[in-house]
């Protein structure tokens, strides 16, 4: 370590290591590795590391040939911007019919994976009109626990997906319809 960015890194990043080992779950999903790009500058040059502290993110199920480009923090997987909004305080609604017909017409133009991604809000949306708010909670309750079980990468993307959207009807919202 040269740096006062990678000193005050260094006990941040061994807490981290030191907990995703402790957890069994995490220790099979997650892999934390220290590298000294100074010392092999040929695997510093192959993933493109020009200054000091870099964190890189390897996906799972992905080639580690290249990491993930983004220095921003991920999306939500399986949001769609245009549904997200009418998402945003629908449990709390006094319109929720309106706004499951809103939703329908913004699916009718979406394409491709954002089409099947909307078709998660909608069926979200009438479970909730049909079952009320609280069930938002519960079924969260019951994608996590799924999730932090065993599972293939597509099962848990797929599963991540939902989470992700139906953590959109938990969004504030500054006017319920």
């Amino acid at each position: 370590m040269k740096c006062g960015h990678c000193k005050r890194l260094a006990p941040v990043w061994d807490e981290l290591a030191e907990s995703i080992a402790a957890d069994p779950k995490l220790a099979s999903r997650v892999i934390i590795a220290k590298v000294d790009a100074d010392a092999d500058r040929d695997l510093g040059n192959r993933f493109g590391i020009t200054g000091f502290p870099t964190l890189q993110f390897f996906a799972r199920g992905k080639p580690v040939d290249e990491p993930t480009k983004s220095r921003s923090p991920p999306t939500r997987t399986g949001a769609v911007a245009a549904l997200d909004s009418l998402a945003a305080g629908f449990g709390l609604s006094t319109d929720q019919d309106s706004l499951i017909g809103k939703a329908k017409e913004a699916l009718a133009s979406l394409v491709d994976e954002d089409a099947s991604n909307g078709a998660l809000y909608v069926r979200y949306m009438s479970k909730i009109a049909e079952k009320g708010a609280a069930w938002i909670d519960t079924e969260l309750t019951r994608l996590q626990k799924l999730a932090s079980g065993k599972l293939s990468s597509t099962k848990l993307q797929e599963i991540g997906k939902k989470i992700s959207v139906l953590s959109a009807f938990n969004e504030p919202t500054s006017a319920s319809a």
